[in-house]
């Protein structure tokens, strides 16, 4: 067994590895061949192969530097989904203030309801943005 994983790790010597764009990969991969059998669509289980392939591509790949800025837009992209989503969920709830997404960084701003349409300074990257209060 020894010997296996010395070949493994010979093999994965210099390579990017794995990372959190490739397991949402994999994630996506499943969903897609998930799906394709739950609605008996052969289609999706061809379909599911094509994130596992870029996912086995992005983390046999010997250009370290590429797939790590790869790596940081989707980190930056998710982080957008995932604020986007927050800030939503967080303006139908909260009556007092309204929340917005800032463009550059994905920081969630908070600011006060009822001012109309203002410009925001985002406190982490100092970028500046208008949205409706």
């Amino acid at each position: 067994m020894k010997k296996l994983f010395d070949k493994f790790m010979g093999f994965m010597k210099n390579r990017y590895g794995v990372d959190e764009m490739s397991q949402h990969l994999f994630v996506v991969a499943l969903l897609i061949v998930v799906i394709g059998e739950l609605f008996h669509l052969r289609f999706f289980l061809l379909l599911g192969l094509i994130p596992i392939s870029y996912a086995i591509f992005r983390i046999t790949s010997f250009n370290i530097v590429l797939r790590s800025i790869e790596n940081r837009k989707f980190l930056l992209k998710s982080k957008i989904f995932k604020n986007t989503v927050r800030a939503i969920y967080k303006n139908l709830i909260d009556k007092i203030y309204h929340y917005a997404v800032c463009k550059q960084c994905g920081q969630l701003v908070r600011v006060p309801k009822g001012k109309g349409k203002i410009e925001i300074t985002c406190p982490k990257c100092h970028y500046r943005f208008k949205s409706k209060s």
